[in-house]
């Protein structure tokens, strides 16, 4: 049983999570701390990023949890579903802190560094946060083959 039962009450599923607002609100201050931190580590110099919702909602559709969103969502309410799924797989206690850095790590090291322009930075946060994505899919989802 996890010590965040209270707050999940009513919150029962991955598919409920991504939809609330307060799992988003939460799930924005988790991942743009753990962004930073994993971040830092990888370039070995203190920053204060923080994740972009378009990246986030990008990140959404490559790891196939775009689904998860209200369908008709704009880019930022699939980035809101991000940060909830995010926030509702760290209370579940499924995944830590340091397990969310070192995913995001992984995505990094996946693409070139140094990031020489905007865009190869942003190609580089995709993949940083469609690793976690991924990560917090397999989780909740088994491969149906």
């Amino acid at each position: 049983m996890s010590k965040y039962t209270k707050i999940l009450e009513g919150i029962d599923s991955i598919e409920i999570a991504a939809k609330n607002k307060g799992m988003a609100k939460l799930g924005d201050e988790i991942i743009n701390m753990v962004y930073s931190l994993a971040e830092s580590l990888f370039i070995n110099k203190l920053t204060g990023e923080k994740i972009n919702a378009t990246v986030l909602a990008e990140s959404m559709r490559l790891s196939e949890l775009r689904y998860l969103a209200k369908s008709r969502a704009n880019a930022h309410s699939i980035a809101d579903s991000a940060e909830a799924v995010i926030a509702y797989a760290f209370l579940q206690e499924k995944m830590t802190i340091s397990e969310m850095v070192d995913k995001i790590i992984v995505g990094f090291e996946k693409k070139p560094f140094p990031w020489e322009n905007t865009q190869m930075k942003r190609d580089a946060d995709t993949s940083a946060i469609t690793e976690l994505l991924s990560f917090v899919k397999s989780l909740y989802f088994t491969n149906q083959f």
